[in-house]
C-alpha cells in the first residue's frame, strides 16, 4: 500500500525561502520529497483560503498522486480543517487517513480505558454491539471483547451475518452471546454502547439509555435527544512512541498510516502491543473528556 503525507509550506524567516514560496504560491507549484522513506507532498495554498486557489491546488495534487498510482493519503493537521480540499480529493476517490482505523484496532483498549475510570471489572460488564458489517476487524473485536465480558449484545439488522460467530464463540470457549435486532428494546436498556458502524441517522432512530456510554468507532456521531446526558465519545489520543511521530500531522493518524500496512488484525494487535501504544484520553463532544464526567456516569441497573 503507497501512502503519501500531504502538508502546506512551512513557515521559514528566511527572505529568500520566503520569496520561493511565493513564487511557488504564484505558480501553484507543489514540492513532492522523501524523508525518512516517506513521500511528502507540500501544497503552496496555505495560509491563502481562497476557493479558487484551492481548488487549483487541488486538482494539480490529484493529477500528480492519479500519475504516481497514489490512492490513500495523510493531511497535516492544518490541512485536514479545508473541506474544499478533502471534498475534491474524495470526488476522485482519494482515501483520506483519520485515524478511524486505528480506533478500531484499540475498541478493546478504549473500553478497558473506560472501565478504569469507573473502577469497574470488565468481567462484570455486559457490553452492547451496534453492527451490520461480519467483516474481520469486527468479528475480531467481538470475539476479544467476549472472552473476557460478562455478556454481550449484538444489536443487527443482519442476524444471520453473525450466526457464525455466535456458534464459534459457544462451542470453542463455552461463550454466549445474545444476538437480536431488536434496537429499539435494546437501547433503552443499554449502559455502554460500542457502535461498530450504525450510521447517525439510523441511530437517532431509537431511544438511548439517557446515561449511557457510547463508542462511535467509525464516524463521529452527534446524539440529537435533549435527554440524552451520558459520554458520547467520538475519538481518541494515544501515546505514541517519538520514532512515529511527524511534525504538523496528528500522531494517531500517521501511526495508523504505518500499521495499516500490515497484513491482518493480529499482526496490527502485536505491533500496537509491541510498540506500547495505549489510550491516554478520548474526545467527546466538547474535546477531551475528564475524570470529573466520567464519574457522573454509573453503569449501574439500578440509576
Amino acid at each position: 500500500m503507497v501512502i503519501w503525507y500531504v502538508q502546506e509550506n512551512l513557515y521559514t524567516c528566511d527572505i529568500v525561502k520566503r520569496w520561493i514560496i511565493k513564487i511557488k504560491k504564484f505558480f501553484n507549484i507543489i514540492d513532492i520529497k522523501k524523508v525518512d522513506e516517506k513521500t511528502i507532498c507540500e501544497l503552496p495554498f496555505l495560509p491563502d483560503r481562497k476557493i479558487k486557489r484551492i481548488n487549483n491546488v487541488a486538482k494539480k495534487l490529484n493529477k500528480i498522486l492519479y500519475k504516481n498510482d497514489v490512492q490513500n493519503i495523510v493531511l497535516s493537521e492544518e490541512l485536514y480543517k479545508h473541506e474544499e480540499l478533502k471534498n475534491i480529493l474524495y470526488s476522485n476517490n482519494i482515501n483520506i487517513l483519520n485515524g478511524r482505523k486505528l480506533f478500531n484496532y484499540l475498541a478493546y483498549e478504549v473500553l478497558q480505558y473506560i472501565l478504569d475510570k469507573q473502577d469497574k471489572d470488565i468481567r462484570e460488564t455486559e457490553v452492547s454491539i451496534l453492527v451490520n458489517d461480519n467483516n474481520e476487524t469486527n468479528l475480531r473485536n467481538i470475539s476479544l471483547i467476549a472472552k473476557d465480558a460478562k455478556r454481550i449484545n449484538i444489536i443487527t439488522n443482519n442476524i444471520n451475518k453473525f450466526k457464525v460467530i455466535e456458534k464459534n464463540l459457544l462451542n470453542e470457549s463455552g461463550i454466549m452471546i445474545r444476538i437480536t435486532n431488536n434496537c429499539k428494546q435494546a437501547l433503552v436498556n443499554s449502559r455502554i454502547i460500542l457502535n461498530m458502524d450504525f450510521p447517525e441517522e439510523l441511530l437517532n432512530k431509537y431511544n438511548i439509555f439517557r446515561k449511557a456510554i457510547i463508542i462511535n468507532l467509525n464516524n463521529e456521531i452527534k446524539i440529537l435527544p435533549k435527554k440524552f446526558q451520558g459520554i458520547n465519545i467520538k475519538g481518541i489520543k494515544c501515546h505514541i512512541p517519538e520514532q512515529y511521530k511527524m511534525d504538523m500531522f496528528e500522531n494517531e493518524v500517521v501511526y495508523e498510516s504505518l500499521i495499516i500496512k500490515l497484513k491482518d488484525f493480529s499482526s496490527i494487535r502485536n505491533q500496537i502491543t509491541k510498540d506500547n501504544v495505549r489510550i491516554e484520553s478520548l474526545i467527546g463532544n466538547n474535546g477531551k473528556i475528564s475524570n470529573e464526567e466520567f464519574s457522573k456516569i454509573h453503569l449501574t441497573k439500578n440509576v
